[in-house]
């Protein structure tokens, strides 16, 4: 049960960063507009995008620790729950309005999500399957081009630039998964600084 914890609390603090970022973008120096030493200060004093990244941040932490406890195929759809958090938060506090369509998908979603959280346990580390592991990144990065060159013509370009989204964020769950496997494999733990020294974290 510790896994789906941490994924929670994980998954929690990324949405209220996103949401934070959100509300803040209007105020933001817009990038390629200005130069980029005042974007740069922009974001660097601007409090309320500084606090969403804290708790990105924060956030991303707990998501290794889950990570490590769990299988990742069971952490990354569990981090759907958030969506359900962030999208009460763009109702409440945005005034953003959804479809019944797209109400129906979330919740659908949501509902799988806490049908998967029955199954958590902790899982240890068998080990890398490196080709396997190429031959995916491969065809997420083939996937990630294909999907620009469609969103450059598409009229509504959200849609295959949110699916790219989606494609990184499970790239990324899967090496955060090999990195704590990495860390647990060479005797280390993730609560050290093997964390930041390991050849994975780039």
């Amino acid at each position: 049960m510790k896994v789906v914890v941490y994924t929670l609390l994980a998954t929690f603090g990324i949405q209220l960063g996103y949401f934070l970022w959100k509300i803040s973008a209007d105020t933001l120096p817009q990038i390629g507009k200005v130069r980029t030493s005042a974007v740069i200060l922009g974001f660097l004093t601007h409090k309320k995008w500084l606090v969403g990244f804290f708790l990105t941040v924060i956030g991303w932490l707990l998501f290794i620790k889950a990570a490590d406890l769990g299988a990742i195929s069971l952490v990354q759809p569990l981090m759907s729950i958030g969506d359900l958090f962030l999208v009460i938060l763009a109702v409440v506090f945005l005034k953003e309005r959804l479809t019944k369509n797209e109400w129906l998908g979330l919740a659908l979603t949501v509902a799988g999500a806490i049908l998967l959280s029955f199954e958590a346990k902790i899982v240890l580390p068998q080990g890398v399957d490196w080709y396997r592991l190429t031959a995916f990144m491969i065809l997420a990065l083939l996937s990630w081009f294909g999907l620009m060159l469609f969103a450059k013509k598409s009229k509504s370009q959200e849609v295959p630039l949110a699916i790219i989204v989606g494609i990184g964020f499970g790239a990324g769950a899967v090496l955060t998964k090999l990195m704590t496997t990495y860390i647990n494999v060479h005797g280390q733990h993730v609560e050290s600084a093997a964390v930041v020294i390991n050849p994975i974290l780039p």
